[in-house]
């Protein structure tokens, strides 16, 4: 939101409808969907396969059912890294489309992780929502 003081009136200009809201009510619109956003994959570097918190640790099962040109990709990938890429967008997130390219064969710590929790909230209104092909 930006203010505008013209011949002593204050104007304000809203940037989107979820700012206006906030101002209005003094919290954000609810999140319920992910189109346009994908704020929860901006962060985690890749799919996590490889730590299960629903099994309490350990290789998710669905590692298993991947076809092997996808498993043989994140492995060539998770070989090549000099560093953790904690903190980096997912190597599965498409940012045109602003969602998984292989939603289908996604881990489930993303399955598990629903639209309008707290935290997808907090990456919402970190990332915001974008138009589909804006990168």
């Amino acid at each position: 939101m930006s203010r505008l003081v013209y011949h002593g009136k204050t104007y304000f200009s809203f940037g989107s409808l979820n700012d206006w809201w906030g101002v209005l009510v003094g919290r954000s619109l609810p999140v319920v969907d992910c189109v346009g956003c994908g704020g929860c994959c901006l962060e985690v570097g890749h799919p996590g396969f490889f730590w299960n918190p629903a099994t309490g640790g350990g290789v998710d099962p669905l590692w298993f059912s991947l076809p092997a040109a996808l498993r043989s990709e994140l492995e060539v990938y998770l070989d090549g890294l000099a560093e953790p890429d904690l903190g980096k967008t997912c190597v599965w997130f498409d940012p045109d489309l602003r969602r998984c390219r292989h939603y289908d064969y996604r881990p489930q710590m993303c399955r598990d992780f629903e639209v309008g929790n707290p935290k997808c909230v907090q990456l919402f209104e970190q990332h915001g929502r974008r138009e589909l092909g804006s990168g």
